[in-house]
């Protein structure tokens, strides 16, 4: 174990410990253990802070509440197993998926759109009009716990390889040693312009799905009132100079965070 992984083992048993006795007394607890994964610019770390323009509006409609939220950062297959068994309070951000209801409470609000594509090197003869079964001898990567869609992650005729992050999915995608990556588009870009090949990539139309993106509550933690008043709050907080400022310092657009009908392709 890394020694940062220790440390974020150490504060999340103490963050846990207490809030969890807050919870015994009260609905609302003083403290919240927020898990989230490295995913620029929506969520990551930088100078040792939680950064990004979810954590940033989590941040702010948890102080409105009168909660002061302690993020810890783990890969996201583990973000995922903490929330379900308990271990966490809250999860920024995910999609909401069937299997994922079981242990979640996903407040009816939403923090932001995920529009996600597949990705290729440019130069590539890789062509996609829509249908998954063209993408047939392939070899596409794929971050462990993440759901792309119902379409594509039951579509057991692919060939997948997953990849630990997004920076991993970009350098194998640019090297050839994948033919394909998908991923959110906003995410991909940000990491290939860290790298320096922003140049170096395309974008595959149209996208496999544009869906909304929650903070996600834990159900073993009986946080139903909570997950409702943060939908509340976070409602009334989208209308504020606040959080118009909050994507303004981060480029990304209101239809990236706002209300946008779902959209799902490939079949």
């Amino acid at each position: 174990m890394t020694r940062a992984l220790l440390y974020a083992c150490i504060v999340l048993s103490l963050v846990l410990f207490s809030s969890n006795a807050v919870f015994a007394e009260s609905p609302h607890p003083e403290k919240l253990t927020v898990v989230y994964t490295d995913w620029y610019p929506y969520t990551y770390r930088e100078e040792n802070r939680a950064k990004g323009f979810e954590i940033d509006i989590f941040r702010a409609v948890m102080k409105r509440m009168g909660i002061e939220p302690v993020f810890v950062q783990f890969p996201f297959k583990r973000c995922l197993k903490m929330l379900e068994e308990g271990h966490a309070h809250v999860l920024v951000s995910f999609l909401k998926t069937p299997e994922r209801r079981r242990y979640t409470i996903f407040p009816e609000e939403h923090l932001s759109i995920s529009r996600t594509s597949l990705f290729t090197r440019t130069g590539t003869q890789i062509r996609y009009a829509g249908s998954l079964k063209d993408l047939r001898g392939y070899t596409i990567g794929v971050i462990p716990g993440f759901s792309y869609g119902a379409a594509f992650d039951s579509a057991d005729y692919l060939k997948k390889e997953e990849v630990l992050n997004a920076r991993r999915l970009v350098s194998m995608v640019v090297s050839g040693r994948l033919h394909l990556g998908i991923e959110n588009e906003a995410v991909i870009r940000g990491v290939a312009g860290s790298l320096g090949v922003a140049g170096s990539i395309r974008f595959l139309n149209p996208p496999i799905h544009s869906r909304k993106l929650y903070a996600g509550f834990s159900r073993r933690l009986g946080l139903q009132h909570l997950a409702a008043e943060f939908s509340r709050n976070l409602k009334d907080f989208k209308d504020t100079d606040e959080y118009r400022d909050i994507l303004r310092k981060y480029g990304v657009s209101r239809s990236e965070s706002t209300r946008q009908k779902e959209k799902v392709s490939g079949s």
